[in-house]
């Protein structure tokens, strides 16, 4: 497994780790009133719902543009990584004809 896998293996179990944590948080609006009516307290807990769900997306997609970012930076890596072994390979065929 090269490195780039074992990255984005780490990255994707941090993110799927987030979003049940984050689920389960409770909400300060669940104190509610006994006397609410029963299509309140629902529309209440829908609201609710819907402003997880876009927390948790945006979330979602903060990560998947660090991830873009962080295998962009990880190619710019290797590529430099490649170009020094190739400079050391010709380093050492010179030293070698010494």
């Amino acid at each position: 497994m090269s490195g780039r896998q074992r990255f984005i293996g780490a990255v994707l179990v941090v993110v799927t780790a987030a979003v049940p944590a984050a689920a389960q948080a409770p909400s300060s609006g669940q104190a509610a009133k006994k006397s609410d009516d029963p299509i309140q307290t629902e529309q209440r807990k829908l609201r609710q719902t819907e402003e997880k769900l876009k927390e948790e997306r945006r979330k979602a997609a903060e990560a998947r543009a660090k991830e873009t970012s962080l295998l962009a930076e990880l190619d710019q890596v290797e590529q430099r990584l490649a170009d020094k072994q190739r400079d050391i390979s010709r380093l050492d065929g010179r030293i070698k004809k010494v």
